[in-house]
């Protein structure tokens, strides 16, 4: 249980944090509210741990692919912006 409790993302990002220099993306569906709370958590978790944490719920969808597919269309241009990329284009 010991070693299972500390493979968590949360234990791990309070024990080994700052991330000063790190970009969390959090993608939930609007429709799926089991998983809305824990994504709030962890997106506070990363913020307390130094990231900067952004949360994109996606306003149709639930607990699928719809939902993975609009985090990717949102959360990629943040990542491509901290790592000093551009938008590849069609």
């Amino acid at each position: 249980a010991a070693a299972y409790n500390a493979a968590k993302p949360l234990t791990i990002m309070a024990k080994h944090g700052p991330y000063l220099d790190t970009v969390a993306v959090f993608g939930v569906g609007k429709l799926d509210t089991k998983y809305t709370p824990w994504i709030a958590r962890m997106a506070g978790t990363a913020q307390l741990a130094g990231m900067h944490a952004t949360v994109l719920t996606s306003p149709t969808t639930a607990h699928d692919w719809y939902t993975v597919r609009y985090s990717f269309v949102h959360g990629l241009p943040i990542i491509y912006a901290q790592m000093g990329l551009m938008r590849p284009t069609a």
